[in-house]
């Protein structure tokens, strides 16, 4: 936050801190009322700063396309600058800077969030880690254990009995 978002928050915020310790009737829609005009400046702020596609470099777009059509299939850093014709540190470093997320971390999540849309599909373990393009089993399962907080077999069950992703 800066400028005029800034002094606005520290209004509301102190607006706020003496709205919590008094007794005015309507002090719960007050308050209320200061949290979402909080919310609003900040959602503004975010907004603001968080990176849309369309402010990405063409070749940073083409690297996340060619991602999504080969995230299946075994991707590394040189494999998509090969299919970019450009330098992979520079990729790598154009990437991490646009879109906040190193190319590694990236795949990975994607995958993750692949497998985790085939295993609510009904799809078995096994089958989900192939298709996310993860190359081992045992490292699937423990990496979507470290990303979900839950084992693929649990995740797909947890799902079945809840009926949600």
């Amino acid at each position: 936050l800066t400028g005029e978002a800034f002094s606005d928050y520290k209004e509301i915020g102190l607006e706020l801190i003496e709205l919590i310790s008094s007794t005015h009737f309507y002090r719960d829609a007050l308050i209320l009322s200061c949290l979402i005009r909080l919310l609003a400046i900040v959602n503004e702020a975010f907004s603001a700063a968080s990176h849309s596609p369309l402010s990405y470099s063409g070749f940073v777009l083409q690297s996340i396309q060619y991602i999504d059509q080969e995230l299946a299939n075994p991707l590394s850093l040189q494999s998509i600058a090969d299919s970019l014709n450009i330098n992979a540190f520079y990729l790598s470093h154009q990437f991490k800077q646009q879109t906040g997320v190193s190319l590694y971390h990236y795949i990975l999540l994607k995958r993750i969030a692949l497998s985790k849309q085939l295993l609510s599909e009904g799809l078995p373990a096994i089958s989900a880690c192939e298709q996310a393009g993860f190359g081992d089993y045992n490292n699937f399962s423990r990496t979507f254990k470290k990303y979900v907080g839950l084992s693929p077999s649990s995740y797909k069950k947890l799902h079945r009995k809840n009926g949600t992703a």
